[in-house]
């Protein structure tokens, strides 16, 4: 061997090392802090969780557990862990939830919304937007921190900001996508690894609904975000497709399914265009109710189940798809004045619908 060939085999051999160094040093970090692979079968509990006996919230991440869900989306209640003040934090009702979850396999997707009184203009609710939008980025970081290391790695930022229902008095995808930079800032200078999502969009008619000063369209707030200098701001695009009494199959520009990818525009073509095709779209949110008021568009249980079916089995054909969390688990309530105490899959006496079924073997298949 020549002095040549020697020197050319050290070389070589030191370039592997350095690459196997490198390689090691790379998947120990993305192990340590790396977001977490999230299943499709996911639950949107809602607001109720925190505030359950611990009784209950056993009894309820056990079922979620054998239902085979994976993916658990609540809320990190702001205007509670903050309620005292901005230097003060009480974690204590959703810290209940966060430590029992991973040890039955079920990951985080936190919902970091509602404003405290100290937040936000006098004479206003928590779905005020906060008057300033470093409060909201401070508290963004605050819940990264925190539930980091217990394994939340997830952020979903605020409840249906398209809607005056959840964005008062009016939606302002302007004020928004403010909110949204600062939080996405805030929470990857904690962990660049942690996912960002935008808040998931309620339902809102059509395209161009320009006429309504209470809801903008998902895909015009989709666009409107991009407009605003959002780019770069999220991880995965949230959207909340629900269409009953019409099973999700429905083929129609006014649902909101439909609207995610087969419209034109759609979600997906919005985020084509703007260089994020690679990107996914989280189903934060999606259900039907099985009881309310007359004309209020629910169904029957069977028909609750064979759409939950329906749904899981689309889902699965989507390559850009996330969790689809089926919202919620359990019935709020008996009373049939509304129909948000029926959209569980399980009874308010904990008595199970054919639904829990049915996303019992969505998931097992």
């Amino acid at each position: 061997m020549t002095r040549g060939q020697l020197l050319g085999r050290i070389a070589g051999a030191s370039a592997l090392l350095v690459v196997a160094v490198l390689m090691a040093t790379f998947y120990v970090f993305r192990r340590a802090g790396s977001a977490p692979e999230l299943s499709r079968y996911g639950i949107a509990a809602g607001s109720q969780l925190p505030w359950m006996s611990s009784t209950d919230q056993g009894h309820f991440l056990d079922l979620m557990q054998q239902a085979g869900a994976k993916v658990l989306r609540f809320d990190i209640d702001w205007q509670s862990i903050q309620a005292d003040g901005p230097a003060s934090y009480n974690w204590s009702a959703q810290d209940a939830v966060v430590h029992d979850a991973p040890a039955r396999g079920i990951s985080i997707i936190g919902t970091i919304a509602y404003t405290p009184t100290w937040a936000r203009p006098s004479s206003t609710d928590a779905f005020n937007p906060p008057t300033h939008t470093s409060d909201y980025a401070n508290f963004c970081a605050a819940s990264a921190r925190h539930y980091g290391p217990m394994g939340v790695h997830a952020f979903e930022v605020w409840n249906e900001p398209n809607i005056s229902g959840f964005w008062k008095p009016a939606p302002d995808v302007v004020r928004y996508t403010q909110m949204l930079k600062g939080c996405y800032t805030a929470i990857k200078a904690v962990d660049p690894s942690d996912i960002v999502i935008t808040g998931g969009t309620a339902p809102a008619g059509f395209y161009d609904n320009s006429g309504s000063p209470t809801t903008v369209n998902a895909i015009n707030w989709l666009a409107g975000i991009y407009a605003n200098g959002g780019q770069g701001y999220f991880d995965a695009v949230g959207h909340h497709p629900y269409t009953f009494p019409y099973v999700p199959s429905t083929v129609a520009n006014w649902s909101a399914w439909y609207q995610m990818a087969d419209t034109s525009p759609s979600l997906r073509s919005v985020m084509i265009a703007h260089g994020d095709g690679n990107k996914q779209i989280w189903a934060t949110e999606w259900g039907t109710p099985t009881n309310g008021p007359t004309g209020s568009g629910y169904v029957s249980e069977a028909a609750q189940a064979a759409q939950i079916g329906e749904a899981y089995a689309l889902w699965k054909t989507y390559p850009w798809a996330g969790p689809l969390c089926y919202y919620n688990f359990v019935d709020d309530g008996t009373t049939t004045d509304t129909i948000e105490n029926f959209f569980g899959l399980i009874r308010n006496d904990w008595t199970l619908k054919p639904g829990y079924t049915a996303y019992k073997n969505a998931a097992a298949g």
